[in-house]
């Protein structure tokens, strides 16, 4: 084999192996500020944790009693009493249409959508994952945090304009 064709088979083989290689993917570290249960900031970073759905806070659910309550205010201060202020590294996880990055994020290693749903702060976002519908269904047969009672969906209520 001549020189030349000899440089082009190793040049040839290293951009394959450079193609081949795993992107790495994009990550954000920092001190969370929570917005609502399924949006905050990490460092400078706007983001929403992936795979999951709070209600707004300004919507509102009823309780099993009939009362009205407000669900996504009280989903809010919940996912603040138990972030605000913490450590977060989160890694990005798909495109979003509100000027955010989706990201999982993890505190102390646990995964934060998972508690999110979990507990009941947030439903698990059948449209874009199944990570989380064990843990949404769990939370719903034990009526923990929204599953107290009944109400729309986050996706309906802004689709409904709220």
């Amino acid at each position: 084999m001549s020189g030349g064709m000899l440089r082009i088979c190793l040049l040839l083989s290293t951009l394959q192996g450079v193609a081949a290689a795993p992107a790495r993917a994009e990550a954000y570290s920092g001190t969370v500020r929570i917005v609502d249960a399924d949006t905050l900031w990490v460092g400078g970073t706007k983001i929403r944790v992936f795979g999951i759905d709070a209600q707004e806070k300004r919507q509102t659910c009823e309780l099993a009693d009939g009362r009205a309550w407000f669900c996504g205010e009280w989903a809010a201060g919940q996912a603040r009493a138990l972030y605000q202020g913490a450590w977060a590294v989160c890694e990005r996880a798909g495109p979003d249409s509100y000027d955010r990055v989706v990201a999982r994020c993890r505190i102390n290693g646990a995964d934060m959508g998972a508690r999110l749903v979990r507990d009941g702060l947030a439903e698990a976002a059948r449209a874009f994952s199944r990570d989380y519908l064990d843990a949404g269904k769990a939370a719903l047969f034990a009526g923990r945090g929204i599953w107290r009672g009944r109400g729309q969906s986050p996706a309906a209520f802004r689709a409904a304009g709220g």
